[in-house]
């Protein structure tokens, strides 16, 4: 079942996995020229090849092709599978309109077949697309419609999942109130199950909802808690970006030392694992930090940090809008 969920623990890939999908693809497009099964078979080997394909507008190539022998053999699941893939590769190309109409067509199947679990699946991708756009109440109604269904039929996992993305998109959405309710919710819910990462992640967003309340004693207890616990797993992402969460408490409380030292070791700590948005986001942070200290030889020096990564995540989003326009040309068609 697809989940969001609304911290985004980015995945790294290193350069041998990156090697071995391609030897994946390779393999599975020999496997496709050669295939003689049913059609039933070919579109799930479609839609295989267009998850492993290092070129995502390859993958838009084989998803249409699946869908078009979905929709020729009256195979409305395999139809509304291959719409959730397409929705997922327009999405990474950042055709969010494009993405929405595919993850529509496949609710508008799940609802048809009375589908719940794959309902509540599509209601969260729909909801996920609506945050990248920012818009959170389009996420938060959708949401809910997924709530509703994991009250009945999901378990205590998808129920802390939940409120875990609600809790957040009203985080963003700038209703503390309620995300402080979503969070406590999860930490109750957690009690019985005790799942070590969810309990991570809401004592840190947590900690993040206090902050922005003032209450800096029990957002600074919530968030150290949070790293302490996510640093023993390794996740160097959400573990960098709860330590400048703390930075941030520390000079609220006039403690620039500790404030400087957490900074510096979430600047560290996504340099180390090569977060590129983290690494813009605090060497910004660290500048003003160093210029508000008067230390402008290291303001400079972080300003500079700053520009190189912020020229680099647009020249990042101008490739992707490269790719979203080559999506639009004619692809020849996969065999």
């Amino acid at each position: 079942m697809y989940k969001t969920f609304l911290i985004s623990l980015l995945i790294l890939i290193p350069f041998f996995a990156f090697s071995q999908n391609i030897q994946k693809t390779d393999s599975l497009l020999r496997v496709l020229k050669q295939h003689d099964g049913t059609k039933e078979e070919r579109i799930l080997l479609l839609n295989e090849v267009a998850n492993t394909h290092p070129n995502i507008n390859e993958s838009s190539a084989f998803l249409n092709k699946a869908l078009r022998l979905a929709i020729e053999i009256d195979n409305p699941i395999l139809e509304a599978q291959t719409l959730e893939e397409i929705s997922y590769v327009n999405n990474r190309l950042g055709n969010t309109i494009k993405a929405l109409e595919a993850a529509f067509k496949a609710l508008k199947i799940y609802e048809s077949k009375s589908l719940v679990d794959k309902q509540a699946a599509s209601y969260a991708q729909i909801a996920d697309l609506y945050l990248s756009e920012n818009d959170y109440t389009e996420a938060i109604t959708y949401l809910k419609k997924v709530q509703e269904i994991y009250n009945t039929s999901g378990d205590t996992y998808d129920k802390m999942l939940i409120s875990i993305n609600l809790g957040e998109a009203y985080r963003l959405f700038g209703d503390l109130k309620n995300a402080e309710i979503y969070f406590l919710k999860v930490l109750e819910l957690n009690k019985t199950i005790k799942e070590v990462d969810i309990e991570g992640y809401t004592l840190g967003n947590l900690g993040m909802v206090y902050n922005a309340q003032e209450k800096l004693d029990i957002a600074q207890d919530n968030l150290e808690k949070s790293i302490r616990i996510l640093e023993a797993l390794n996740d160097s992402y959400a573990s960098s970006i709860y330590l400048a969460e703390l930075a941030s408490i520390y000079e609220k409380q006039r403690k620039p030392v500790l404030a400087e030292q957490k900074l510096i070791a979430a600047f560290e700590m996504a340099q180390k694992v090569g977060l590129k948005e983290q690494i813009r986001d605090f060497s910004k942070q660290l500048a003003t930090f160093y210029k508000k200290d008067k230390q402008y030889e290291k303001a400079l020096a972080y300003q500079q940090s700053f520009q190189i990564y912020q020229d680099s995540l647009v020249n990042k989003e101008i490739v992707k809008k490269t790719e979203q326009v080559l999506s639009l040309i004619h692809i020849s068609e996969p065999t």
